[in-house]
């Protein structure tokens, strides 16, 4: 099996254990069946990762050149989301102070 071969498998491999692990999300009696496939398919994706990294680099490289407008909008979205999830219209909500008092409490614990 020549080497392109082997990767083309390994891809095609990880679509059908993601796939297992989709179709096993909602059914309880599959937990082991579909925690299975997810790591198998999170290690042949981060192997494929290190073996060929400088190609995938220049593949990601090459997608944020072709689709910088794109990222963009996505970006300028993400910034007013998170402005209006920030500043509600209605005050009783408090959605700023609730995500804040979230953090304070990670850090004390965390210090």
């Amino acid at each position: 099996m020549t080497k392109q071969k082997a990767f083309d498998f390994c891809q095609n491999l990880i679509i059908y254990l993601l796939f297992i692990f989709i179709v096993c999300e909602h059914h309880v009696s599959f937990t082991a069946v579909k925690n299975i496939s997810l790591y198998v398919a999170v290690l042949l994706a981060f192997t494929m990762l290190f073996l060929r990294k400088d190609e995938i680099f220049q593949r990601i490289k090459s997608n944020f050149s072709h689709a910088k407008i794109s990222l963009i909008f996505l970006a300028l979205f993400v910034v007013y989301a998170l402005f209006i999830s920030c500043f509600p219209y209605d005050d009783t909500f408090g959605s700023a102070k609730k995500p804040l008092a979230n953090l304070e409490e990670g850090l004390h614990f965390y210090l």
